[in-house]
Parts: C-alpha cells; sequence; structure tokens
C-alpha cells in the first residue's frame, strides 16, 4: 500500500514536473514568437519612410549635447542610412542626403548607382515598348507600375508620380490604382512634401467610395496615413480620433511597426482627450497597456497623469519627449506638445484647489519654487491657467470661469456685432 502511494506521489510529480516544463516551453515559444513578428514588422517598413526616421535621429543625435556618446550614435545612424541608400541603389537622393548631412560624396558608389539606374530604366523601357507593340494592356499596365516602383525605390520623386499617372491612364484596376496612391503618400512622406501627400489621401477617399472600391484592409491603412498627415499638420484631436479607431485593425507596417503606432496614438491622445474618455480608451486599452512598455517612460507617463502622481510625471516627461523629438512628423511641434502637456498637469492639479501654496507644488511636480514661478507666470499671462500669484504671500489662487456667464457674455457681443451688420445693411439699401 505505500509503495503504491510512493509510487503514485512520484507519478504526480513527474506530471506536475512536466506540466512547469510544457508551461515554460509555451511561454519561451510565445517570447520567440512575438520577437519573429517584431523583426517581420521591421522588414515590412518601406526603405523611404525608414530613412526619414534614421535622418531625424540623426540630427538629434548630432545637436545633442554629450558629445562623446551622441557621436558614436551618430556614426552607428550614418552607417545604416548609407547602407539603406547603397542597397536601394537611391541614387535619385544620395546627393541631396550627403549635402544635407554634411557627408563626402562617395565618387565610385555614386557611379555603381548611377549605371544600375541606367541598365535597369534601359530594360523596363524595352519592355514597356515591346508590351505596347506585341502585348495586351495588362502587360502595358504592368511595366509603367515596375518604373514608377523602381524610380521611388531610387528616391526619384517627379520622375516616380510621372509614371505612376502614366500607368492609372491604363486598365488600372481600383485596388491598383489606391496602391499607386499609398506608394505616391510614402514618396511624399519622404520628401516632406505635405501637398503631395494630401493630395494622394483625397484620391485614395475618392477611390473607396466608387462602385467595387470598398476595401477595409485598405480603409484601415488609410486611417493611419491621414493621421500622421494630421500630425505633421498639428491636427493632434483629428489625428487621435483616426489612430483609436485603427488601434485594433492596424496594418500600416510600411509606415511604422505596432509599438510605434501605438506611441503617436497615447501622445496625440494625452494632448487632446478629456481625463475620463484618455483614461478608458488610451489608459486602460490593453492593445496600449502592452505596446506602451517598449517606450521609455511612456507608461508613467499615461498612468501617473491619470493618479495625479505629478512628480513621477514630471520624472517619465522628459523621456517621452524625447520620443516626441526623435518622430518625423511629431518633432516639429516637440515645443507645442511639451506645453500642451505641462499645461495639463498645471491645471489638473489646480483644480482640487481654490488656494495653495507655491512652495507645496513645486514639492509636488518635484521641481524648484523659482522654475514653478516662472512657468505658471507664462501660461497665467498667456490665459492657460485661471489663477493669480499672490507673490507676498507665496499662494495660488484659483479663479475658475463661470461657463453660463461667459456664454451670456459671448451671445451679447455676438448679438451686437449682428446689430451693428443690419445697421449698416439697411443704410446702403435706403440708399
Amino acid at each position: 500500500m505505500v509503495g503504491t502511494l510512493k509510487a503514485d506521489d512520484m507519478e504526480t510529480d513527474d506530471a506536475k514536473s512536466g506540466g512547469v516544463d510544457e508551461t515554460t516551453t509555451t511561454i519561451e515559444k510565445n517570447e520567440e514568437e512575438e520577437e519573429e513578428q517584431e523583426e517581420q514588422e521591421e522588414e515590412k517598413v518601406d526603405h523611404k519612410v525608414q530613412l526619414r526616421k534614421l535622418s531625424r535621429a540623426y540630427e538629434v543625435a548630432k545637436g545633442a549635447r554629450d558629445s562623446s556618446r551622441q557621436e558614436k550614435a551618430a556614426e552607428s545612424i550614418a552607417k545604416e542610412m548609407r547602407t539603406i541608400l547603397c542597397e536601394n541603389n537611391m541614387v535619385g537622393c544620395y546627393e541631396y542626403f550627403c549635402e544635407k548631412l554634411s557627408w563626402p560624396v562617395d565618387a565610385k558608389e555614386l557611379k555603381r548607382m548611377q549605371t544600375f539606374e541606367t541598365e535597369t530604366m534601359t530594360k523596363i523601357e524595352s519592355n514597356l515598348k515591346d508590351a505596347k507593340e506585341n502585348l495586351g494592356d495588362d502587360d502595358v499596365q504592368s511595366a509603367l507600375r515596375e518604373m514608377g516602383d523602381k524610380y521611388a525605390q531610387m528616391g526619384y520623386k517627379e520622375k516616380c508620380v510621372e509614371a505612376y499617372e502614366k500607368c492609372k491612364e491604363t486598365n488600372a484596376t481600383i485596388g491598383q490604382k489606391m496602391e499607386i496612391e499609398f506608394s505616391k503618400a510614402r514618396v511624399g512622406l519622404f520628401w516632406e512634401d505635405l501637398g503631395m501627400w494630401k493630395k494622394s489621401i483625397e484620391e485614395i477617399k475618392k477611390l473607396l467610395e466608387m462602385p467595387g472600391g470598398a476595401d477595409w484592409e485598405r480603409k484601415n491603412r488609410l486611417k493611419v496615413y491621414e493621421g500622421l498627415w494630421m500630425c505633421a499638420s498639428r491636427d493632434f484631436k483629428s489625428a487621435s480620433t483616426l489612430f483609436l479607431e485603427s488601434l485594433s485593425t492596424f496594418g500600416a507596417y510600411e509606415l511604422m511597426s505596432y509599438d510605434e503606432f501605438v506611441f503617436h496614438c497615447a501622445v496625440t491622445g494625452v494632448v487632446t482627450l478629456p481625463r475620463v474618455e484618455l483614461n478608458e480608451k488610451v489608459v486602460m486599452a490593453p492593445e496600449i497597456i502592452r505596446a506602451s512598455l517598449s517606450t521609455p517612460g511612456l507608461p508613467d507617463f499615461l498612468n501617473s497623469l491619470q493618479r495625479c502622481e505629478y512628480a513621477k510625471f514630471a520624472e517619465a516627461f522628459p523621456l517621452v519627449g524625447d520620443a516626441v523629438d526623435l518622430s518625423p512628423w511629431l518633432s516639429p511641434h516637440s515645443r507645442y506638445f511639451s506645453r500642451e502637456c505641462r499645461v495639463r498637469a498645471y491645471a489638473q492639479y489646480l483644480q482640487s484647489y481654490r488656494s495653495v501654496s507655491v512652495p507645496s507644488m513645486a514639492q509636488a511636480f518635484g521641481v524648484s519654487v523659482e522654475f514653478l514661478d516662472e512657468e505658471l507666470s507664462r501660461f497665467i499671462v498667456s490665459g492657460r491657467l485661471n489663477c493669480t500669484i499672490d507673490a507676498v504671500e507665496g499662494v495660488l489662487r484659483t479663479n475658475r470661469p463661470d461657463k453660463k456667464n461667459a456664454l451670456y457674455q459671448q451671445f451679447v457681443k455676438d448679438g451686437d456685432a449682428l446689430l451693428n451688420r443690419i445697421q449698416k445693411l439697411s443704410r446702403v439699401i435706403d440708399l
């Protein structure tokens, strides 16, 4: 009996051990799958978009104060950029980047890329001529599409647009025309041509409304393209709406990885969404909780603001600001983002008080009294914060605006303006 019990216990222990091993193996497999997925996402990113991101990262590294460490980072980024330029034979923008980033032009490499361009275009033009003379419209369309893709790959803007427009004039389907416009949008993104980028977005919208143009996959991708355009145009509210709609259907891996997308979604949401909506759609969203871990400081940045942990928010804020500065689409508006986030945090803190001492607020944010006094003075003067500073007593007094009274005053003001217009119009009629 004892022997039987011991044997059973051993079998149970073995089963438990086997279960633990299986669980460990499953976790390891999941981690490996996630790593493989991340690598695949990075590979899908269009080389022009990746080059644009690296260009911004190089500018940030060269402009950093910590010269020794950042100089090594700049050299590493420059090496990666040169690799992309050479591997994709980007003769159309090679000299542009050399001039912009103060690199010496490699004459030998430039000649090699020019030779590649001549040989490739000669072959495509020969295929195009043969297709026009001996083959059908599908082959002509295919040759023109290949020409446009090659010019886009090599970094040309005008040449690729010309080839793409000729391709659209053939018997290209609605789906093919949309893919052409997506390609043109990426070219506009690469060259920072917001007009070209916007025009392609509008064309895709028209194609989606045409009979047979309904395509959910392309429609979801378009939201990301348009959201990034909104970011570049500083329309963070519209960008946040589009990004949140694409959170569970993201598919524009040619622009960025999912983690990068989540970062842009969180940043635009913090600036524009009300507190309750921000908590529901961003802070507590499972997709954002998981993906935000890849950006230093982002989880603390989001959670601390909602939990009113202002010292932790002040610590995480510079890290998120650095990430914003690295984004080609957010970096032009980094000062705007910084200002809006600070105003939001200060206003949220002051909302709980009628009066509070400046040292107490400075302690809550983990900053000096002098710094906070200067910050608040600037925002109060510009009308961003509804409070006053009593410099003698060192106290902040809030004066919450009366919304009903403000609405009434605005109504009276608009009414006076309308009456003045009617009087002027009556004089003109009388004459």
